[in-house]
């Protein structure tokens, strides 16, 4: 299976991914940075922009982070991540 490159970042096979929602703040935020810490990839989500900061501070550990912006109280919004994670073409931890 071949890498996948999004927005400049290769993911690879060699680690897990992790899909985390809400993790922008809060309990989100905590999961996501325990992901990160036990050595998976991450795809991380919330509806503010202050994602696309946690994916940087998450990155810090050593894994590779992509945020994405999304209300995941709308159906366009669900549609989009569920769109996203395809695109990846990786099994979700």
């Amino acid at each position: 299976m071949k890498d996948n490159h999004i927005e400049g970042r290769e993911y690879t096979h060699a680690k897990e991914l992790a899909v985390v929602t809400g993790a922008s703040s809060g309990i989100g935020l905590e999961l996501a940075r325990v992901c990160a810490r036990k050595g998976f990839d991450l795809l991380v989500i919330a509806e503010d922009q202050e994602i696309q900061n946690v994916a940087k501070e998450l990155e810090e550990y050593g894994v590779v982070a992509e945020a994405l912006q999304a209300n995941l109280a709308t159906f366009d919004g669900v549609e989009m991540v569920g769109d996203h994670v395809k695109k990846l073409n990786r099994a979700v931890a």
